[in-house]
């Protein structure tokens, strides 16, 4: 499983502790500061998130902003993400004695994605939500520099950064999915001129997942009634199953399914399947052949089997093909009237026995 794909599947990333040291002018101090348990949420399918300067990053008031931090993946494939901060704000804020105008933040952090054991826990917003990866800064190249300048009478007088330390900041972080909602519908494959799905036959299934599900899912099949799995029943990227059908008509094979994905959702469907009688497969092969003879709809005018057959002028080919057909209808024809004569001796009379005519 890929950790940046896994961090951009996220909805949210849990940042446990932030620890810096803050370069500050005056009337703001200066030294080390650590935020603890800061929720924030993100799109899935994106690496980038926004940060409050106060709630977030315990910037003081009344310096209150927003901060977009846009992600990019390490280019060399490795897991690591570069998220960084061009913000512009612009804005002027009052402090006692001194008026203050904040024009940007610039910076950003790098660190390194791991995967963790999925472990449900609560998040610091209160919900309840599983982690799967944690964030590590490395380098050294990790800053946020918050500019602005002083205003007296509307002079900006000079300069008054503050800088969230390029070689103390930590970040210790766990992204948290919220579980996808995930569905699963079996469906059986159908063969209209040699239908499948009959006493003792063979029944392939297939899972269609819809929702959110990510990355590569795995199947895991089973069956009980009248019915048993032809194969394996653990399937990792493929939805397709068989069952080998039992002698009853009229009791179910109970099919399930349960799909997890790459992050641990999980879906289970289920489908009753009740096997047709072993007439179904002749009289299907009866229809087909007999419509290949005198097919229900005209076909293009170069076909020589194209609406009424009395009308058409056969070449010797074709008269061959409609003998070699007529020849498998009249065998399945009588096939067909064969069960069916051994069906009927074998249905119970009124009496209660087995009706046997000859």
């Amino acid at each position: 499983m890929n950790p940046i794909d896994t961090l951009r599947a996220m909805d949210s990333i849990a940042f446990r502790t932030i620890s810096y040291n803050r370069l500050a002018p005056w009337p703001l101090t200066s030294g080390p500061r650590s935020v603890q348990n800061r929720c924030v949420t993100k799109s899935a399918g994106s690496l980038n998130f926004t940060m409050n300067s106060v709630r977030d990053l315990g910037v003081p008031l009344p310096f209150d902003f927003d901060v977009l931090f846009t992600g990019e993946p390490a280019t060399d494939g490795s897991p690591v993400v570069t998220w960084s901060v061009a913000q512009n704000i612009d804005k002027y804020y009052g402090v006692p004695g001194v008026d203050v105008h904040i024009w940007n933040v610039t910076g950003g952090f790098t660190a390194m994605v791991q995967l963790i054991p999925p472990s449900d826990q609560f998040a610091c917003d209160g919900s309840r939500k599983t982690d799967y990866l944690t964030l590590t800064t490395i380098g050294s190249n990790n800053e946020l520099v918050i500019r602005g300048d002083t205003v007296t009478k509307g002079a900006h007088l000079h300069l008054a950064d503050e800088t969230i330390s390029a070689t103390e900041i930590s970040v210790a972080a766990t992204g948290e999915r919220q579980p996808a909602k995930l569905s699963v519908f079996i469906g059986t494959q159908d063969n209209r001129c040699n239908p499948t799905g009959i006493v003792n036959g063979s029944l392939k299934c297939y899972a269609t997942v819809t929702g959110d599900a990510f990355g590569q899912l795995t199947y895991d099949w089973s069956v009980t009634g009248n019915g048993t799995p032809d194969g394996q029943t653990h399937v990792v990227a493929n939805s397709w199953f068989k069952v080998l059908l039992g002698s009853s008509e009229t009791q179910p094979a109970s099919i399930s399914v349960t799909v997890t994905d790459a992050l641990g959702n999980v879906a289970t469907g289920t489908l009753d399947y009740v096997p047709l009688p072993a007439v179904t497969r002749l009289a299907a092969q009866l229809r087909c052949r007999m419509e290949q003879l005198f097919p229900p709809q005209p076909y293009h005018m170069g076909d020589p089997w194209r609406g009424d057959i009395r009308d058409v002028p056969f070449t010797r080919v074709d008269l061959i093909r409609i003998n070699r057909i007529s020849a498998a209808i009249a065998e399945t024809a009588l096939e067909l009237l064969r069960v069916q004569e051994e069906e009927a001796r074998r249905k119970p009379d009124r009496l209660g026995g087995i009706r046997q005519e000859g």
